[in-house]
């Protein structure tokens, strides 16, 4: 997943992550192997862009409309 910003010139990434599924995080030993990191966390994808959304408002990023597809 990941927020960009687009205008009529520019298309930029902003806040890319990745979606971790629930038997992954809940499986120790994969996470271990995988090197996921313990402050991650399963989210759901609607979830993770909320998140992304909030994030982005907090740091005064201006936006007319969101676009998304899964979520």
């Amino acid at each position: 997943m990941h927020l960009a910003a687009a205008s009529a010139t520019t298309k930029v990434s902003i806040d890319p992550a990745r979606y971790l599924p629930a038997d992954w995080a809940a499986d120790g030993e994969r996470r271990e192997v995988a090197g996921v990191p313990e402050e991650i966390a399963f989210a759901t994808k609607p979830q993770q862009a909320l998140a992304m959304v909030t994030d982005a408002f907090a740091a005064d990023l201006q936006a007319h409309w969101f676009a998304g597809d899964e979520a």
